[in-house]
């Protein structure tokens, strides 16, 4: 079937142009929508490793400011209306390898007759830090192990209740697109589950508010809308039907290699928290190319454009992924950063010293001093002086 857009991901920015949710939240989403839709069918051959597609996306932001659950519906109604196995909102790990196990299917590929059978899943889930503390030390380890596509996954926590066997799930493949709050991070997420494990195969999509206010979506009532969606429906099927391996341009290969040996070893942000992330920032490139290239092309190809635009993404995103534990600090300054970072994202500009007097009864002068030297490492905010000599902090959106 021939494609009826020129690239998916502009198609569901243009259909959400008037969704409330910041763009990184909609791109990311479309980015995990994507994902769903190409399961466990088609794979990136870098030597020794297997780069399959799904990824584990996080969208972060205080509680009723962003519209994280917004960001998500639109995606969540497509796969559904399209078929794609989806997980629920309050499964139990119990549920969801269950659900996993049911999604096996088996496909024959038309060029070469050979049979794929996978077992491939994405996890929508608006709360995603309660989902996962209910079973938190065993539902990190299964998801960190299923991340890794294996050729084959056993439970072995519990037996198959008819056949008295080990549960075992043929190439599994998991795809997660979650929201929660850095608060909730905090009070549900163990913290020696971050920084590696489970964390470092997260890709945080951190935002302070909402892009805008529509009070009512007109456009999301007009027949434009429909027959884009439409449109959407019909390349999210042809996406569907991609299989096979993707190729490398050289291109691509030469702009990838180049980033990947200059690449500093060290982690260049929170390098406590995201050192294992660092560790595995190649992977994510290349997981999130395949996704760009899907968005676009039924061409299994990744090429230089490809690589432009997933590292311009991921750096941006990048910048603010730090702000995803900032509540969670080990620091006596902590608890009062989400006050603060909340106060300076609402205000949009706010003088230093407004802000020290708004929290003169949970701080002091020095202690702002180190708050706002860390929101400026992390590009949180900018630091200027008026004509009068008074500071003022700008958010930086």
């Amino acid at each position: 079937m021939a494609r009826k857009l020129s690239n998916w991901i502009d198609g569901y920015l243009e259909l959400n142009k008037n969704n409330e949710a910041p763009e990184s939240y909609l791109t990311w989403t479309a980015l995990s929508t994507i994902a769903a839709a190409l399961k466990r069918k088609v794979v990136l051959n870098m030597g020794q490793q297997q780069i399959y597609p799904n990824m584990f996306i996080i969208l972060v932001g205080p509680p009723g400011k962003t519209r994280k659950g917004t960001a998500m519906h639109t995606a969540r109604k497509l796969l559904t209306d399209l078929g794609i196995p989806l997980a629920a909102d309050a499964t139990t790990r119990a549920q969801l390898i269950r659900r996993l196990k049911q999604s096996t299917e088996s496909i024959t590929d038309a060029k070469t007759g050979n049979v794929l059978t996978h077992s491939s899943l994405t996890v929508f889930s608006v709360e995603f830090a309660v989902f996962l503390r209910k079973e938190a030390t065993q539902l990190i380890t299964d998801l960190t192990d299923l991340y890794d596509n294996k050729d084959n996954w056993t439970d072995e926590t519990k037996k198959d209740d008819v056949a008295g066997t080990l549960n075992d799930i043929p190439a599994p493949f998991i795809n997660i697109i979650g929201a929660t709050t850095p608060e909730l991070i905090r009070i549900n997420m163990p913290v020696d589950a971050i920084g590696g494990g489970l964390t470092s195969r997260m890709i945080f999509v951190c935002e302070q508010n909402m892009r805008f206010k529509t009070p009512i979506d007109f456009w999301a009532m007009s027949d434009e809308y429909v027959a884009l969606r439409n449109k959407l429906m019909h390349d999210l099927e042809v996406i569907s039907m991609l299989q096979g391996k993707y190729t490398l341009s050289e291109e691509f290969l030469d702009a990838y290699v180049n980033w990947y040996v200059g690449m500093p070893k060290d982690c260049v942000f929170d390098n406590m928290r995201f050192e294992g992330y660092w560790s595995r920032r190649q992977d994510h490139l290349r997981k999130i190319a395949m996704l760009a290239s899907a968005a676009s092309s039924d061409e299994l190809k990744l090429t230089k454009d490809n690589f432009d635009w997933t590292l311009d993404l991921l750096e941006k995103t990048e910048q603010k992924m730090p702000l995803a534990f900032g509540s969670m600090g080990r620091s006596q300054h902590a608890e009062l950063l989400q006050p603060i970072m909340h106060v300076i994202a609402q205000k949009g500009v706010v003088s230093r010293s407004e802000l020290l007097n708004t929290f003169i009864m949970e701080t002091t002068n020095f202690e702002l001093s180190k708050i706002l030297e860390t929101l400026e490492q992390v590009n949180f905010i900018e630091s200027t002086q008026n004509s009068n000599g008074e500071i003022l902090i700008k958010y930086v959106k």
